[in-house]
């Protein structure tokens, strides 16, 4: 200001009403010391205050505007443009569908509209916040409105005029068709439009000023008689957060409610009933800017609302009839908790999101999602949050959309319980809103309930059956069937049939595990059960032992261990499989500890034993080591 030479005005191109104030509030002072008129200029302004703002004064002046300086009002006096670079640019929300200002760069057109401001009388310059580089890579210039925002207003306005909606419109700047799609869809989810046709319901729903979505919520608050609550509602919805608590990345937590849009409403009215008083709202943290404009948006909304139904008697009946309104106008948001307490929530259109802390809705089961942001980088790590919701009753939904509501009478696996169970869910759009389990169900269902057990048993038969003892079972037929071919050999199919047959007219793992799978797979085995046993036993007797353990391994020789003492007396190795498969001979020491392994027991007797009998006799004198091995001697 004090490099200024002459007369003339400053420009300051902020990004939303909300800077301009905050930047009046910081210039104050500076207005004091040099003498400075300190104008805001804005669309939310009355024609006197935009009018103030561009007169000529007296004081130099440095007027705060938005973008809407840069071509909608002429101002004569500029000589210095100091440009933020940045925009409150219209776009919609693509989880609520409400229009939203979301501040961003604007385009080198618009730098240069901005600086085409100062100068116009004489020389003039412009201060540019942001650096060349940063100028030299933003777009030439901006993105049509109608290829950013949302059309289903315009869509609702062509219905009622008689037209085949955006479709029956010859367009210079066509809106995506993404976007016409979205909103044919919503206005037929709304009941706006029906066979091509605006209803009745659609043409009520064009009295209101706002986004089809708030309109047919006030719609269905006037049937409810809770209109003038719903067009508070409604005011709240199409302005900024009036809590000043949500709008930190976090927010603050709250005691539990039912809706947040509810508990808004509640502090705008008490609010007004104090006269919209600034101590009081900053007392109470409301948005001083944005509780004086939902409030006269609220009174506009409130003289075009019908208010002859008769309303509600108790305040509980009241906030039922607001929540079905706030639903009728988002109903493709519902949302349900993955848990209780918990945060995390599924939606019926697919995917799930998690409730702020800010959020006052804790305890609810199902929930509108109303204000829904995407947060974090696009893509697996980005990660979608529920700002503002609404409770509802499943009850609700049976009500006004029975005709997206399935029934579904499924057997399903409860993996907790290890048993099928009989489910009977009803859905909503897909998302499961009311579930009831029949544990004896399962049973009852016959054959289908036997192929789903079968299915998890197969998958999971380790938890069936010692994976041990299920493996040596599997060894043992294998080498049976290896010297015997009329045995067949295992094969996970023969398994699997077992298991099936098994699974017929149980419903769980644990009676499965009660009728034992090893002595299914033994019965499976018919007549060559014996043929079996004979030929890979489970034990064998050596001369001064009895029952010794065989085990099995697949792509192994079988063996067994005992004590060098043990198989005193045998001239050779003990075989199975009908004599042709000898066994491996671990033979131990005294302490356990295999002294050798072999399959030649005769040959081991002739060239090792020798020279292991003298360090044996040693390091153990009490026990017998006869010179002749193959004799049996008597115990120790």
């Amino acid at each position: 200001v004090q490099s200024l030479e002459g007369p003339g005005d400053l420009l300051v191109f902020l990004p939303g009403a909300g800077e301009i104030r905050r930047c009046a509030e910081d210039l104050e002072d500076a207005a004091r010391t040099f003498d400075l008129a300190v104008l805001p200029l804005h669309g939310d302004l009355t024609v006197d205050e935009q009018d103030r703002a561009v007169a000529r004064q007296a004081r130099r002046k440095v007027i705060l505007a938005t973008n809407v300086a840069e071509t909608s009002v002429t101002i004569d006096g500029v000589v210095c443009v100091i440009d933020s670079g940045l925009a409150r640019i219209a776009r919609h929300s693509p989880w609520s569908g409400l229009p939203s200002l979301q501040i961003e760069p604007v385009s080198r057109a618009s730098c240069a509209q901005r600086a085409g401001r100062a100068g116009r009388t004489r020389p003039g310059r412009v201060v540019r916040l942001y650096t060349k580089h940063d100028h030299d890579t933003r777009r030439a210039f901006e993105v049509p409105e109608v290829k950013r925002a949302d059309v289903a207003g315009a869509a609702l306005e062509l219905y009622g005029a008689g037209l085949a909606g955006l479709r029956g419109l010859r367009w210079y700047e066509p809106p995506p068709d993404a976007a016409v799609a979205a909103a044919e869809d919503l206005l037929l989810r709304l009941d706006a439009v029906k066979a091509g046709a605006i209803t009745e319901r659609g043409r009520r729903m064009l009295r209101f000023p706002v986004h089809p979505r708030i309109a047919r919520m006030v719609v269905e608050a006037e049937a409810r008689g809770v209109a003038r609550e719903a067009c508070v509602i409604a005011a709240l919805l199409g302005g900024r957060e009036l809590r000043l608590e949500r709008r930190g990345p976090a927010g603050a937590a709250r005691i539990a409610s039912a809706s947040d849009l509810i508990d808004d409403m509640d502090s705008l009215l008490g609010a007004r009933e104090q006269g919209l008083r600034a101590d009081r709202l900053r007392r109470d943290g409301l948005d001083i800017g944005t509780a004086h404009a939902a409030d006269k948006a609220a009174k506009q909304l409130d003289r075009i609302a019908d208010h002859s139904r008769p309303a509600p008697r108790t305040d509980d009946d009241v906030d039922a009839a607001l929540q079905i309104a706030i639903l009728s106008g988002f109903p493709d948001r519902v949302g349900k908790r993955r848990a209780p307490r918990s945060s995390d929530f599924t939606f019926a259109a697919g995917g799930g999101g998690t409730l702020a802390q800010s959020s006052a809705v804790i305890d609810a089961e199902l929930i509108v999602a109303v204000d829904v942001a995407e947060t974090g980088a696009k893509g697996s790590s980005s990660r979608v949050q529920i700002r503002r919701a609404s409770a509802i009753d499943a009850s609700w939904l049976l009500d006004l959309y029975l005709d997206r509501i399935e029934e579904r009478d499924e057997l399903l696996w409860n993996a907790q319980k290890e048993r099928v169970e009989r489910t009977v869910q009803m859905t909503y759009d897909g998302l499961v809103i009311d579930e009831s389990r029949d544990i004896d169900g399962g049973r009852r269902a016959g054959r289908p309930a036997a192929e789903l057990l079968a299915k998890h048993a197969l998958a999971a038969i380790d938890k069936l059956v010692d994976a041990e003892a299920l493996a040596l079972w599997r060894a043992r037929v294998t080498l049976a069937a290896s010297v015997a071919p009329a045995i067949p050999p295992v094969a996970d199919d023969a398994i699997a049939a077992v298991i099936a047959n098994s699974c017929e007219g149980a419903s769980s793992f644990a009676e499965l595990r009660q009728a034992g799978l090893l002595s299914l797979l033994d019965a499976g085995l018919g007549e060559h059960k014996r043929l079996v046993d004979k030929l890979a036993p489970t034990h064998l007797d050596l001369p001064r032992r009895r029952r010794v353990q065989i085990h099995y391994e697949p792509d192994k020789p079988p063996w067994i261990a005992s004590r060098m003492q043990d198989f005193f007396g045998l001239a050779r190795a003990p075989s199975v499989g009908d004599g042709r498969v000898p066994l491996v001979l671990h033979l131990l020491a005294p302490n356990q500890r295999p002294v050798q392994v072999t399959q030649d027991l005769p040959g081991f007797w002739v060239r090792h034993y020798p020279g292991l009998r003298n360090q044996l006799m040693r390091r153990y004198p009490r026990h017998q080591w006869p010179e002749d091995p193959t004799q049996l001697i008597a115990e120790d």
